[in-house]
């Protein structure tokens, strides 16, 4: 008898609510690590921006 045969709805419930929740934690880090790597990338540019500016 496998453990997911053993546990009550409550449980399953549970459980299912707990991987939906890493899966979107997930999700939402990729995000944040996405926009971090593009803020990145612009930040690298503004001094040169600010040079290109003055001259």
């Amino acid at each position: 008898m496998s453990l997911e045969g053993m546990l009550t709805d409550e449980q399953r419930t549970a459980k299912a609510k707990l991987i939906r929740d890493v899966l979107l934690t997930r999700k939402l880090t990729q995000i944040l690590k996405n926009r971090a790597e593009a803020l990145a990338g612009k930040l690298s540019r503004v001094p040169k921006l600010k040079v290109a500016q003055r001259a």
